[in-house]
């Protein structure tokens, strides 16, 4: 391993093989009743090959605490496991690429506040049963592209009130096995979604957005398109959208995954999102996100 230089194991190696824990800077929390690392008013941190792991998952310690709004925080190819959340908070700029968290988590993966920004490229998260991915809370925007969500019982819950509104931005993503909704959008949610494959469990029950509305009938905004819609067990969805329309240019047949020991592992001959998408690109996440070459996006297919 070459810290700041090339990566060494893939998101997807990671999460087919598991993480080699020999091959990253361990930062260890031995179960002890505090968060792992605190940045405090800190800017242009950034960390490479960094594995996160073991806070005390019964009072709720996480791997990474922010105070006093650093901007610029950065993680990469960092691995996150057996944590109460990932991050309960957040920096006023912070970027996640190619991050696995893994389903040992307690709690939610990213849950984020503080008025911010936050970004997740090419990140892959193994999510507990009924659980969450990420969590857009009030006043926080986050832009999610290329990443996969297996498991748990949202992949994102954009949490928006009556009063604070939180938005995200969600392309080329592949959302498989949640048991409620892969995107569940609150009463102020902004939520735009494009080129995404939408899996959850059941088809005649689960939704691949849920669209909440508080007791005066509000709603935020969701706009979709170019997503394809499926049922894991391999049915249609009753409820693509929840009271919406899908778009379009949505398709809602099987996307002939490739399934790995239940876990997505890319696209099957055939499939119906090669092409689909905007642009004739690709709807959802392949594997050849990622796929390194000395630490470098080699391309997506």
């Amino acid at each position: 391993m070459d810290i700041g230089g090339a990566y060494y194991q893939s998101p997807l190696n990671a999460l087919i093989n598991g993480i080699d824990t020999n091959k990253y800077v361990e930062v260890n929390g031995n179960s002890g009743a505090y968060d792992i690392i605190n940045i405090d008013g800190k800017d242009n941190i950034t960390f490479v090959n960094f594995y996160f792991h073991s806070t005390d998952k019964a009072t709720g310690h996480n791997s990474l605490d922010f105070a006093n709004n650093p901007v610029g925080c950065v993680f990469l190819n960092c691995r996150f496991d057996n944590v109460y959340n990932v991050l309960n908070d957040t920096a006023k700029v912070i970027l996640f690429l190619d991050c696995f968290s893994n389903s040992g988590i307690a709690n939610r993966h990213y849950s984020l506040s503080g008025s911010s920004v936050s970004l997740f490229i090419n990140c892959i998260l193994k999510i507990k049963a009924g659980y969450e991915g990420i969590r857009p809370g009030s006043l926080n925007a986050a832009t999610v592209k290329g990443c996969l969500f297996l498991d748990g019982i949202f992949g994102m819950n954009v949490v928006g009130t009556e009063t604070y509104f939180s938005s995200a931005s969600v392309s080329e993503c592949t959302f498989y096995n949640q048991t409620v909704a892969c995107i569940n959008a609150g009463t102020q949610a902004v939520v735009t979604v494009f080129n995404n494959i939408l899996i959850p469990t059941v088809g005649a029950n689960d939704y691949g957005i849920n669209w909440l509305d508080n007791p005066m009938g509000q709603r935020g905004s969701i706009i979709s398109d170019y997503n394809c819609f499926y049922g894991a067990d391999g049915n249609p969805l009753a409820n693509p959208i929840y009271e919406n329309v899908i778009g379009p240019h949505s398709i809602e047949k099987d996307p002939k995954l490739i399934i790995k020991d239940s876990k997505p592992v890319g696209l099957g001959p055939g499939s119906p999102c090669r092409g689909a998408g905007l642009n004739k690109s690709i709807i959802g996440c392949t594997p050849q996100r990622f796929v390194r070459q000395n630490g470098i996006i080699i391309g997506v297919i």
